[in-house]
């Protein structure tokens, strides 16, 4: 497994690579923490 940081256009991710070839890219905020996406937008109301 490899593992590092890309910045490409002001977009920062962390790249995990595993061994089998798959990889997984997490977004970064500015301070370095991940950016967790906001679940809320996808619920729908139910009434």
């Amino acid at each position: 497994m490899k593992k590092w940081i890309d910045a490409d256009n002001g977009r920062v991710t962390q790249v995990i690579k595993f061994d089998d070839g798959s990889k997984m890219e997490l977004p970064l905020d500015k301070n370095g923490n991940l950016k967790w996406f906001d679940d809320e937008l996808l619920r729908k109301e139910s009434k």
